[in-house]
């Protein structure tokens, strides 16, 4: 598993390449966003009910996240807490996945989406399709930089790219420059840029395509459609196998205090 997917049919999908056919995830529940956390484990977003559940793999039961609340969208912030978008379209924050969502003070209506820029600051997507910059998660937003917009990223050297109006791709130095459309012959509806730099997106086909160079032209792979796409991230030792490992060094130690004992007390 390389790249996760939630399909037009809000079921979860895996792919270790994309130009395998996806391999659909037996679920109890459909989603509308899927979030890897910190830990390797998942939060997911529910289609029907807007709720927060838990995964502990890709594989597992959702377990319904105490306090949830309803989002339409959700982060997990580099500090480890969480701030989203709620069913009521204003933004809302979580010390930690199961405390009591605290809307945000002097926040206004409505957004679709937040993100946390490198520089640890905020900027969120307003409803209109304006883009809002906030210096905290409890500041007040402000607009910044000219046109409508659907979705957006920020890329690895902290430039934009953006998808505006009629589902082209546009890019932007900061988000308060005018942007700059990219004559690249695609429509999409989402991009992300991966680990190595290249890009994946969803065209407005509900396709996957990607792109080596944000101004290359998007090359369609493999079959299926698809609404969201994550990167699994490998985060280093799972917590069950440090567990393990410490296990084995309890018993070595253990079997070395054991055998060093015993020949004290032969000798």
């Amino acid at each position: 598993m390389k790249y996760i997917f939630v399909g037009t049919d809000n079921n979860l999908y895996t792919k270790t390449e994309f130009s395998n056919e996806p391999k659909k995830i037996e679920d109890t529940k459909k989603y509308i966003q899927i979030l890897q956390l910190k830990d390797s484990s998942f939060v997911t977003v529910g289609k029907d009910d807007n709720l927060l559940y838990l995964k502990t793999d890709i594989d597992s039961r959702p377990e319904p996240v105490p306090n949830s609340g309803k989002f339409k969208q959700i982060l997990q912030l580099k500090n480890g807490s969480f701030a989203g978008i709620g069913l009521d379209n204003t933004i809302y924050k979580k010390e930690t996945i199961n405390s009591v969502p605290i809307a945000v003070p002097d926040g206004a209506c409505c957004f679709k989406n937040i993100l946390q820029l490198q520089n640890d600051t905020f900027s969120v997507l307003g409803s209109g399709g304006g883009i809002y910059k906030k210096d905290a998660i409890d500041s007040k937003e402000v607009l910044t930089g000219p046109g409508v917009f659907i979705d957006y990223i920020e890329l690895d050297d902290k430039t934009f790219a953006l998808i505006g109006e009629g589902n082209l791709l546009y890019t932007k130095a900061k988000l308060e420059d005018m942007f700059t459309e990219v004559s690249d012959e695609g429509k999409y509806k989402k991009i992300i840029q991966l680990e190595d730099k290249t890009f994946a997106c969803i065209g407005s086909d509900n396709k996957i395509y990607t792109k080596n160079k944000i101004n290359d032209k998007p090359v369609q792979k493999g079959i299926g459609e698809f609404i969201n796409i994550i990167e699994y991230k490998q985060q280093g030792l799972s917590i069950l196998f440090k567990v393990f490992i410490l296990f084995i060094i309890l018993v070595f130690a253990i079997l070395f205090y054991y055998l060093r004992v015993s020949k004290f007390i032969n000798s």
